[in-house]
């Protein structure tokens, strides 16, 4: 995965790829994602940013965190409706916010050379 081919933020992207992978069956319900390491190496991120990616996945539902044992897809049985945490909601909208910023910028850029032509 190439995380520079996109504008959205590293964890957002590595992110939707565990969820890819997650979603293709790469990582069926019940088994244990690569350590952090692992993950940060593999996609030559920093660990931070796969720590946020997989947060992004736990607050949407996908996996579960158990301390000393790793972060595992969730199965059936331990599926239960995701709890929505303010600061997970909070996240979301700085993330959106921060997302339509560099948006805004960039269009402008663009409206900026094309009266330039």
């Amino acid at each position: 995965m190439r995380l520079d081919d996109d504008s959205r933020p590293p964890y957002q992207q590595l992110a939707d790829s565990l969820r890819d992978g997650i979603g293709r069956g790469e990582f069926p319900p019940g088994s244990q994602l690569p350590s952090i390491a692992e993950l940060a190496e593999r996609h030559q991120v920093a660990k931070g940013t796969v720590q946020a990616a997989l947060r992004v996945l736990r607050d949407s539902g996908l996996v579960v965190a158990r301390h000393g044992k790793g972060v595992f897809v969730r199965t059936d049985a331990n599926v239960e409706e995701p709890e929505v945490s303010l600061s997970a909601v909070v996240r979301q909208v700085q993330d959106l916010t921060e997302h339509l910023r560099r948006l805004t910028e960039r269009v402008e850029e663009l409206e900026q050379a094309s009266r330039r032509q």
